[in-house]
């Protein structure tokens, strides 16, 4: 019985290292996805910030023979103009704003806490 019970505590010590040091070393793939969140949030951000009556128009700007035109107005926030903005004018300048903790090979802050290791510094 008492070894099984050490062997039980070793094996809950063996994980709990496991799981540190997989925190404390994180791997290319868990950076690019706080890169890629970063981003999405930072774009969601800019389509919000869009004014939500403005439209524009969309479709053919051929006109028919009778002289008329077929078009629509759909909304300019999350249009393809809209979206189609530089990524310079727009996303990227806001992403200068977040720091990523990670400086010279080495985390600056304690890396081995749960929440995420990309932070806004500035406030919008």
């Amino acid at each position: 019985m008492r070894s099984t019970s050490i062997v039980f505590i070793l094996f809950r010590l063996h994980c709990s290292f496991l799981s540190t040091t997989s925190l404390c070393n994180p791997t290319m793939k868990e950076i690019k996805c706080e890169v890629c969140r970063a981003l999405v949030k930072e774009s969601v951000d800019l389509i919000a910030k869009a004014d939500p009556k403005k439209r524009i128009p969309v479709g053919s700007f051929r006109l028919r023979a009778d002289g008329t035109q077929e078009q629509k107005a759909v909304l300019y926030a999350g249009s393809e103009t809209h979206d189609a903005r530089p990524l310079g004018t727009g996303v990227v300048p806001s992403l200068d704003n977040y720091d990523s903790g990670y400086s010279q090979g080495k985390w600056r802050a304690d890396p081995c806490q749960p929440e995420p290791r990309t932070l806004r510094k500035t406030e919008r």
